[in-house]
């Protein structure tokens, strides 16, 4: 039950706009409130604190409200809890994303406290007074969410039973029987949802989806590639293009829709790991570390491109991680990992038997970290090498 007592996220872009809502929620017995100007605050203690009702302005400077609300939902942290959503104008794209995470609360323009009262109230009195029907689809989301599958199902079939057209129930029910690996019926939930609702995105999403399980990603990249054009903001959606496209080596696509994903939020590591990837795939280290900067601690692009040149040197393509390993130490001024980097230069450079070479960067590794032993270890096998 929410009450006046309820903690509401406030994420408006300035403070006017800020002080308009406040005034607006404290006309509606709201005075509880924590407000962000930056999304990115808001994320960092949103995840931290929990908040019942969120007020969220889809046009923010950094990070926009929707994808703000997304990734709060891939914390675990959140999952049905109100949002009034606030935006100058809803087109298709956005109407998609709003349906597939239940965002049934809307304000646009024009926005005046009274307005923002009106339609607050309007959402407390009807998330408080949920019917029955909607309370179990919840409970059954709830459940998904938690891994409690199978009480997730008996409660799914139990909304559906009595609205056996909710698309959202049936795509709930697809989602559950895809968790506990039963491909054909989630398969038959996804496609009865998109009977019902043959515009829907979310539907053809999850059946692009279950391709990608069934390794079939040239058929789902060619379904999401259509897909993103009319759902333009879901995070998901572009992941799964990206990576569908990724796996069946169309690289452009795939290049594009992790382009966009950055666009949308530029610390999704997926996107800057497959962009990466690529990159390295087609010999193209320019800007290479400023790929993977945003999204990853200094140790994780370490570890990533050390390990993207072991995977060169296994397979004999040496000379590739060599200008991997340069282009990297060219883009990385400084970095207590450093050291990481030389000593793999080094490993490249004896595996083309170029021994003066690779004493350099081990010598150069050990001077960065003189505890290292694998480079004094390597140091000595070279000398011996040189000697014999």
């Amino acid at each position: 039950m929410l009450t006046s007592a309820s903690p509401v996220a406030l994420i408006m872009p300035n403070q006017e706009q800020i002080q308009l809502f406040t005034q607006g929620l404290a006309l509606a017995g709201f005075r509880r409130i924590v407000a962000f100007s930056s999304t990115k605050e808001a994320y960092e203690v949103c995840t931290r604190q929990q908040f019942a009702i969120f007020v969220t302005r889809m046009e923010m400077p950094e990070l926009n409200g929707i994808v703000l609300i997304q990734k709060l939902r891939i914390t675990g942290n959140y999952g049905l809890e109100p949002h009034l959503f606030v935006c100058d104008r809803i087109d298709a794209g956005l109407l998609s994303v709003l349906a597939e995470h239940d965002l049934d609360h809307v304000l646009v323009p024009p926005l005046t406290k009274e307005a923002v009262a009106a339609k607050f109230k309007h959402m407390i009195t009807g998330e408080n007074g949920l019917t029955k029907l909607e309370l179990r689809y919840r409970d059954a989301k709830s459940a998904c969410a938690n891994g409690l599958l199978e009480m997730a199902e008996e409660l799914a079939r139990g909304v559906l039973a009595e609205a056996p057209n909710l698309e959202k129930a049936l795509l709930l029910l697809g989602d559950i029987l895809a968790g506990r690996k039963e491909l054909a019926g989630a398969r038959d939930a996804y496609k009865r949802a998109f009977t019902v609702n043959p515009k829907s995105a979310a539907a053809a999403h999850k059946l692009a989806q279950l391709l990608m399980l069934q390794g079939e990603h040239e058929k789902a990249a060619e379904m999401l590639n259509r897909l993103t054009a009319i759902s333009p903001y879901s995070i998901k959606l572009l992941e799964n293009a990206g990576l569908s496209n990724y796996t069946a080596q169309n690289y452009d696509k795939a290049k594009e829709h992790m382009g966009k994903l950055t666009g949308l939020d530029d610390t999704n590591k997926l996107a800057a790991t497959v962009t990466a990837d690529i990159k390295i795939k087609t010999g193209d280290y320019d800007g290479l570390v400023e790929t993977l900067k945003k999204s990853h601690t200094e140790k994780e692009l370490i570890q990533f491109l050390n390990n993207a040149g072991a995977k060169l040197s296994q397979t004999n393509d040496v000379d590739g991680a060599l200008r991997m390993y340069k282009a990297a130490l060219e883009q990385i001024t400084a970095s207590k990992f450093l050291y990481a980097i030389h000593f793999n230069l080094g490993i490249a450079y004896k595996k083309k038997q170029s021994f003066p070479e690779a004493k350099r960067h081990f010598e150069a590794s050990l001077r960065l970290k003189p505890d290292f032993e694998k480079a004094a270890t390597a140091l000595a096998e070279l000398a011996g090498t040189a000697a014999a």
